[in-house]
């Protein structure tokens, strides 16, 4: 393996290392990746504790009223079903009760490599 990283050896030259580069050579999955799966595992940990907390009720929240012009802004909810399916999860509101499942789908999320 040569020196792919810092400074060459040939020219003296230095060369920048992009996050890329070190992910597929050391085969790492992006930081984003990473946060998803926390976002994940917090998600889980917070839906698991009683509907009389303030925390849940305000993730569960439905706004009333009339919504204004254009495009509805996401929900933290939103976001979070856009990472289950990622992974392939589509009944969330059975498995999260499920520690040991619930952590596997984290761990997955966070060890995602995306194309």
């Amino acid at each position: 393996m040569g020196v792919k990283y810092g400074q060459q050896q040939a020219t003296n030259d230095w060369r920048r290392t992009f996050n890329k580069e070190l992910q597929e050579e050391l085969g790492l999955a992006p930081v984003t990746s990473y946060i998803k799966g926390q976002r994940l595992q917090w998600f889980g940990h917070i839906m698991r504790r009683s509907e009389e907390e303030t925390i849940r009720a305000v993730i569960e929240w439905q706004p009333e009223g009339k919504r204004p012009r254009g495009r509805p802004r996401k929900r933290w909810l939103d976001i979070i079903e856009e990472d289950l399916k990622t992974v392939g999860v589509k009944e969330w509101k059975e498995i999260i009760q499920d520690r040991e499942k619930w952590r596997d789908i984290a761990l997955a999320e966070k060890t995602l490599i995306e194309l």
